[in-house]
């Protein structure tokens, strides 16, 4: 069967091969197409201090920094693996650059179980007002896991 054709970004550019590669869709002009730093570094762009949290199965809340090393404006959005014990607030949200934003975790009754809170994040113009806007568009650029104990 014939291969079909895949986007493959070269220099900015785009062009057209019919043979199967590696390709990186492009989402929005918007929302420029740059390599992830935490990719390329040992360093993260985005961390979240404390790099781990428990709570008491019956319930509790914690507030953690999410901390961001970037020279630019990132939004973030922010998901768990258990939606029915826990209540994140906010789930998106702006960083300036080299700032840090808290994050209110709430854990409700539930059984005993390890779960994890995962914060997405976009580089976002600096005029950008709508946090929801990269994550709708595909833009993210990288996550960071913060594990979630609850005994």
């Amino acid at each position: 069967f014939a291969s079909s054709p895949r986007i493959k970004v070269v220099d900015s550019s785009f062009s057209i091969h019919s043979q199967p590669s590696f390709f990186i869709r492009v989402v929005s002009s918007r929302y420029p197409l740059h390599p992830s730093p935490f990719l390329h570094s040992g360093e993260m762009t985005l961390n979240i201090e404390p790099a781990e949290t428990s709570f008491p199965a019956t319930g509790g809340s914690a507030t953690v920094k999410i901390v961001s090393s970037s020279e630019s404006k990132l939004a973030f959005k922010v998901k768990t693996s258990n939606n029915q014990c826990y209540r994140v607030k906010p789930v998106f949200g702006f960083i300036e650059p080299k700032a840090d934003s808290p994050l209110e975790i709430m854990r409700v009754d539930g059984p005993p179980k390890d779960d994890k809170l995962v914060v997405q994040w976009a580089e976002v113009p600096a005029e950008e007002t709508d946090p929801k806007a990269p994550f709708a568009a595909g833009a993210q650029q990288g996550e960071v896991i913060l594990p979630m104990k609850a005994a």
